[in-house]
């Protein structure tokens, strides 16, 4: 059997449903809801919060227009998770957005 490689490119949410405020409470699982507001600049609900700079809420701006590779932002994350997180933990936050494609 072939593995086929699909690509599917959704520019806001019009394929697949976009679910921030899972995703950010995946990451306050990870982070604590302290440091998730102050490196993500988002609440629990997926809502933008005053950031601790301007660096710091942009890195998730940055990574979701390709500015930083995947790699760079969990390297950036990790230092603020609880001891023990792994990187796939961050993915899998990070991945907790995407909602199931329509069935149409």
């Amino acid at each position: 059997m072939t593995k086929q490689l699909i690509y599917v490119f959704d520019l806001g949410g019009v394929l697949i449903r976009l679910d921030m405020g899972r995703c950010m409470r995946a990451f306050e699982a990870l982070m604590g809801e302290e440091n998730m507001r102050a490196v993500l600049g988002m609440d629990s609900r997926g809502e933008g919060v005053k950031a601790v700079s301007v660096a710091s809420k942009q890195l998730m701006a940055d990574f979701e227009r390709g500015l930083i590779s995947p790699e760079e932002f969990i390297t950036q994350i990790l230092p603020f998770c609880r001891p023990g997180t792994t990187r796939q933990q961050i993915v899998d936050a990070w991945m907790a957005m995407l909602d199931e494609l329509p069935k149409q």
